[in-house]
């Protein structure tokens, strides 16, 4: 998005694509971040996951032992 921001500020303001001051940069940063995150949101949706670490990433946040926590004291 950041990417085809500036391109479009460049289209639209002008100016050089080359030299110190440019859009160049920040044109160039944001579209080829913004490919990396698609090519890796691509990729990992092709991954295996085992039925084991589905079922530990499933109930990681459900573990809490019986001790823990203000709200499980004997007062």
């Amino acid at each position: 998005m950041a990417g085809t921001v500036h391109l479009a500020a460049w289209l639209v303001v002008g100016g050089t694509w080359q030299g110190s001051v440019s859009f160049r940069k920040p044109t160039t940063f944001g579209l080829s971040s913004g490919l990396t995150i698609i090519t890796l949101a691509w990729a990992t949706g092709w991954l295996r996951v085992s039925r084991r670490a589905r079922w530990l990433l499933a109930r990681r946040d459900r573990y809490r032992p019986e001790s823990a926590g203000p709200y499980n004291q004997d007062s």
